[in-house]
């Protein structure tokens, strides 16, 4: 997730040329990994302290219905994002503030801080 969302805010940010192929293609693979089953990406008991280099919260599990909530957000703004990352890099920029929000709404709830 964060490394095909990389492509696409190196892009927005000016960071990277904007190159619709490609950024279509990185909206279509961050779309992908968002449709995963959550919980075949953080298992239980690997939360932070747990397990090494793991920044999953208990919240993950102990709250999964909101968790579940907040990753399928993610879902949403990243199928909108695979027609905007192709359209132009203004397009492109629009669509990264509703991934952007599904992100940091996840990371602030169930994300702890680097280890």
């Amino acid at each position: 997730i964060a490394y095909h969302t990389g492509i696409l805010g190196g892009m927005a940010k000016g960071e990277t040329e904007y190159n619709a192929e490609m950024a279509t293609a990185a909206a279509t693979n961050l779309h992908a990994a968002a449709g995963f089953e959550p919980g075949t990406l953080w298992l239980e008991g690997t939360e932070q302290g747990a397990v090494e280099g793991s920044r999953a919260k208990a919240e993950i599990w102990s709250d999964s219905e909101g968790f579940n909530d907040a990753f399928m957000a993610l879902e949403t703004a990243s199928a909108d994002m695979i027609e905007a990352a192709g359209t132009d890099l203004d397009a492109l920029k629009a669509g990264m503030g509703a991934v952007g929000k599904a992100c940091g709404a996840c990371h602030d709830d169930y994300r702890g801080p680097k280890n």
